[in-house]
């Protein structure tokens, strides 16, 4: 293989993807008015923002909702806001089912960080749907901005895969890999891997080797639903002609800490 058309391939398989989009229904239902992506509201103070808790996916029981930030630290607010939060669980297609909670809070002088963090409600790790109120009103009862998110929630889970960047090198070549998170838990690759040769029926440990691109001080969590980095194995140039095998572990959370073993398959010839 030429080295640029290598370098192709290796640009192209290393670019981060999503290999499952758990927040494909969150798109599919009625535009809320969301945020502004700024985080920044035109009625706020300045350096002042919220934003949403996450991306819109809740991997397991926690907080839905949004926080407050202030970049100017320790500094009092005279905010002079009511807020009032408002959480509904939905159906899958975005249709209300039942509101589950509502409160206000009144916000006067108030120092962002100490005072208030999260604008948030506690939900369950099973699958759910809900969609998250806000809004914003002056002492007198002004209404300032009223905004709105959607949350899908899903309960942890596992299942991976070890990708390849092609089915066949030569001896001395070069493989690209990933992990692929196709669960919603977070998933850890290590940084040594092994390659194995089929023999009859069996399979036999040849190499160890590193994955060029996985520093072992530097543990990258792979999210759910997404591609984790991209790493290089040098094939050994003594290796025969065959069917081999390369073998990766990766450090899982849940239900408990372990370590699991992926495969991928792969010719010399």
């Amino acid at each position: 293989m030429s080295p640029s058309r290598s370098s192709k391939s290796e640009s192209s398989f290393c670019e981060r993807i999503t290999v499952r989009d758990y927040l494909v229904p969150l798109r599919n239902m009625d535009p809320v008015h969301m945020l502004p992506v700024s985080g920044h509201l035109p009625f706020a103070p300045d350096r002042v923002s919220i934003r949403a808790v996450g991306d819109g996916l809740r991997v397991g029981r926690g907080s839905v909702g949004f926080f407050l930030s202030d970049r100017a630290v320790n500094q009092v607010r005279p905010l002079k806001w009511v807020v009032h939060l408002k959480l509904t669980l939905i159906s899958h297609r975005g249709e209300d089912r039942r509101v589950l909670s509502s409160r206000s809070q009144r916000l006067g002088r108030v120092i962002i960080g100490q005072d208030l963090r999260q604008l948030t409600f506690q939900v369950p790790d099973r699958l759910s749907f809900y969609r998250v109120d806000i809004s914003f009103r002056r002492f007198d009862g002004a209404l300032l901005g009223s905004y709105g998110q959607y949350f899908r929630v899903v309960h942890p889970f596992e299942r991976a895969r070890l990708a390849l960047d092609r089915p066949n090198t030569f001896p001395g070549g070069i493989l690209f890999g990933r992990v692929e998170n196709l669960g919603t838990a977070p998933l850890t690759p290590e940084s040594e891997a092994r390659i194995e040769r089929r023999q009859g029926q069996e399979w036999i440990q040849v190499a160890s080797v590193v994955a060029e691109g996985l520093k072992p001080e530097v543990r990258e969590r792979v999210e759910g639903g997404r591609s984790g980095p991209c790493f290089s194995v040098e094939i050994p140039a003594d290796f025969a002609t065959g069917r081999y095998r390369l073998i990766d572990e990766i450090r899982n959370r849940f239900p408990g800490p372990r370590v699991s073993v992926l495969s991928a398959a792969f010719d010399v010839s």
